[in-house]
């Protein structure tokens, strides 16, 4: 994973090489738009990444969505389409 990688990188160790699964990689941030407890349904063509935080404010990053797919721009459509499923 990356963190393993950037330790080996930062402490001189051994770099394993890096393979691409999709040509196409998208995230987009879950920021708060309100003070009220977010609600969402479970993301189909993307995965979630929840941060576990309890106290939602305007513009504190809650989580983020990243989609994968054989292009940047159709994973960026993908995410940005799960992101209407949130209310934050």
């Amino acid at each position: 994973d990356q963190f393993t990688l950037h330790l080996k990188c930062i402490l001189g160790g051994k770099l394993t090489p890096v393979f691409l699964k999709q040509k196409g990689f998208a995230m987009v941030n879950l920021l708060g738009e309100s003070d009220s407890t977010p609600y969402w349904q479970l993301p189909s063509h993307a995965h979630l990444h929840w941060y576990g935080k309890t106290t939602n404010r305007i513009g504190r990053k809650m989580g983020h969505l990243t989609a994968l797919d054989s292009h940047p721009k159709k994973a960026l459509k993908k995410a940005l389409l799960e992101k209407r499923n949130f209310q934050i």
